[in-house]
């Protein structure tokens, strides 16, 4: 409400706070605003009749000890972030999408643990076919020492030398059986080691993931670097079921001194709920450097208000309607208390008043006055000349901008051919290129290792023979009088065989498929965002950068939002020329503005869906004459309502006097005396622009304190 030319008024006339027997009328009426029926009211010039200067009524009045926060209403909203420090490789869902519970939000870069997790695989499986092997080969020698033992034994007993031989097989079975033991003992440790190592990387793996663990709506995603720090919010949910009005913070203590208080949206007023931080969120946001404001929930049971509209907070901490009451700048202080020079019969005398309460400028009278006394002022008063009478219309400020249309799902491209030397013959794509799904990116020539692949065939064809070995075993009659682990650990090998085998025989496909290989393709359909800077017949390295391609499953409109008043769930107006002619297509705000976001995702644009398609289709076919490129690169203009109230009493700025930071109007009353009325202000934006059926004016609105069919007077 700090307005400069309205202070400069303040200034001037210093409060104003006058009591005159009439007032003239010169301002100018308002158009009335479409559909509401308002008119404005008629002029009528006449002479200002004679105030008597320096005195006032004592009157009464309503005064407000009132607060006006200005915020916005938002879907309850949830940020998702990775517990460790990752790479991002991409988002899978993007703003204005719905999700449902368990759905992948966003991927970090898993090549890495992706390999780890594939090398240990491998131990894995050669721990468990080397031991296999090499207790096969132990069972069959202890076997065989049992069994001299066992059919020697008797014989031994009269035969010293055969007795001393059985001795050394009985040591030798001993000695066999403790190494086995030994050995089962290690096997198991390390099995127990790697497997943990493999479920620890697994659990690593899956940090790099995030799931949703609700449904709800994307609201936002980070645009950051592809760096992310552990506990960074890079994404946000949604749930449209629950709304939440966010303005500048106050404080629980403070909230306790407020008697009530109450939102004003769209015209229509809610109640609140309001929703303190703890202790330590509080501390841990102020840590965290994040601005804090404060969360109310709207009880919006009939499901009326529209998320995303801006709201105007009104917290009253004290109030006295229809009050005794007189002007700051009567009352004077002594030793006997306030008192004020009334005027009676032409002379003054000093009369000591009881005071109430005190909006700032004015004072109830408790006692001392009554009601029609005449008292002086210790300012100068002027006159007022200007006439209005308040109507109820609906308070417009209008939004222009513009979009540029832009696909936020990006696909990197990069040479993943893992066997050969690769080199770019050829790059055949440019930035704004629209392209397939497969269709070349660049064509690439392979210069194969013939030795690395036969050394995969011969592998293959060994695992294959002691699979085999392993499965004839496995099938003997005998293995059915064996202990359950014993059978455990044959069917283990057998496993471990297996996986080998098509570990391998994938590596040879995977080999020959990259000797094959002459071009790297686009993963999507989607635009060409970047391409490499290496030049043809360039060696590329494995993993080395080819191009960025943005599938166009995902288009929406970019729109700069540096003043914050484009929010979510907004309607917009997308203007644009086709050939000769001049469109329109409708469209909707599908992320959140700054103040309903961390740090870590504000920015300073909104992303804007376009409902019926037809932009995306322009910007990837073009309209038979422009290329698809000239609609990407076009500016959209955009056109809206920054806020939109319905059915208020609007109030010319003109007609406003702001005396310490509380607004004031002059009300003509019926006995044709001007009472300088206090009223609450619909938001802290006072001289913004309200557009009423096609014309335009500075206006305000009332929430509190004026009502239609009021007379109100301005200089």
């Amino acid at each position: 409400m700090k307005n400069g030319y309205l202070r400069k008024i303040a200034s001037v006339i210093l409060a104003a706070l006058l009591v005159l027997s009439a007032c003239g009328q010169s301002g100018d009426g308002l158009p009335a605003p479409a559909g509401n029926g308002a008119r404005s009211a008629d002029i009528e010039l006449q002479e200002p009749l004679a105030a008597s200067i320096g005195t006032e009524k004592v009157t009464y009045r309503n005064l407000y000890d009132y607060e006006v926060l200005t915020g916005t209403v938002y879907p309850e909203t949830w940020e998702y972030s990775f517990s460790q420090n990752v790479t991002l490789e991409r988002f899978l869902v993007f703003p204005g999408q719905e999700v449902s519970k368990g759905t992948l939000l966003a991927k970090a870069d898993t090549t890495a643990i992706d390999r780890q997790i594939k090398d240990l695989k491998e131990r894995i499986d050669d721990l468990n076919l080397s031991y296999g092997q090499s207790r096969g080969v132990a069972e069959l020698q202890l076997a065989h020492e049992v069994w001299y033992i066992e059919t020697r034994q008797q014989q031994a007993r009269t035969d010293a030398e055969l007795a001393l031989d059985v001795q050394r097989a009985i040591f030798h079975r001993d000695r066999l059986q403790q190494k086995m033991d030994n050995d089962q003992a290690l096997y198991e440790l390390d099995l127990a080691y790697l497997q943990a190592q493999l479920a620890q990387l697994q659990r690593d793996r899956a940090k790099r993931l995030i799931y949703s663990d609700r449904d709800g709506i994307v609201t936002a995603i980070a645009e950051t670097g592809p760096n992310v720090r552990e506990k960074t919010a890079v994404i946000a949910l949604s749930d449209e079921g629950k709304k939440i009005f966010k303005c500048d913070y106050r404080s629980e203590k403070e909230m306790s001194k407020i008697s009530r208080y109450y939102l004003v949206a769209e015209g229509k007023t809610y109640d609140l709920q309001y929703l303190p931080y703890t202790a330590e969120e509080y501390s841990k946001r102020l840590a965290a450097g994040e601005k804090v404001y404060s969360n109310f929930e709207v009880l919006d049971e009939e499901g009326t208000l529209e998320l995303g509209c801006m709201g105007t907070l009104v917290l009253i901490t004290d109030e006295r309607h229809g009050v005794l009451s007189v002007s700051d700048s009567a009352l004077h202080r002594d030793t006997g208390g306030y008192y004020a020079n009334r005027v009676k019969d032409g002379h003054t005398e000093k009369v000591y008043v009881e005071r109430g309460m005190l909006d700032g400028n004015f004072t109830e009278v408790l006692s001392g006055l009554e009601a029609g006394d005449q008292v002086l002022l210790s300012d100068y008063l002027v006159e007022s000349t200007g006439r209005h009478v308040l109507e109820r219309g609906d308070y417009v400020v209008p939004y222009e901008g513009q979009g540029y249309v832009t696909y936020p799902d990006k696909y990197i491209v990069s040479n993943e051919i893992e066997y050969g030397a690769v080199t770019m013959t050829e790059l055949l794509v440019k930035a704004n290129t629209i392209v397939k799904k497969g269709d070349p990116i660049a064509r690439v020539s392979v210069q194969g290792d013939e030795i690395a692949l036969q050394e995969q065939e011969r592998k293959l064809q060994r695992l294959t023979e002691r699979r085999a070995e392993a499965q004839k075993a496995y099938d003997a009659p005998a293995t059915a009088y064996l202990s359950e682990a014993k059978q455990k650990q044959m069917e283990n090998q057998i496993a471990s065989f297996d996986r080998q085998i098509e570990q391998t025989a994938e590596n040879i496909e995977k080999i020959r498929r990259c000797y094959r290989t002459t071009s790297i393709t686009s993963p999507v359909d989607g635009v060409v965002l970047s391409v490499t800077e290496l030049s043809n017949g360039a060696l590329l390295e494995s993993g080395e950068y080819i191009a960025t391609v943005a599938a166009d499953r995902v288009s929406l409109m970019r729109v700069a939002n540096s003043r914050g008043v484009v929010r979510y769930g907004m309607p917009l107006t997308i203007s644009y020329v086709l050939g000769d002619k001049d469109s329109t297509l409708s469209g909707e705000v599908v992320s959140l503005s700054d103040d309903g976001l961390s740090a870590s995702l504000r920015n300073e644009h909104v992303w804007v869906r376009e409902e019926s398609g037809l932009i995306r289709e322009l910007s990837l076919n073009g309209d038979g004459e422009n290329e698809p490129v000239y609609f990407q690169r076009l500016a959209y203009a955009l056109y809206g309502y920054e806020e939109v109230e319905h059915d208020v009493v609007l109030v010319p700025m003109k007609a406003v006097t702001v005396i310490k930071d509380r607004a004031y109007v002059q009300v003509l009353e019926e006995d044709g005396n001007v009472v300088m009325q206090g009223f609450i202000p619909g938001n802290t934006g006072i001289g913004r622009i309200v557009t009423l059926g096609g014309g335009s004016d500075n206006m305000t609105w009332a929430v509190e304190g004026l009502e239609e069919g009021m007379t109100i007077c301005w200089q």
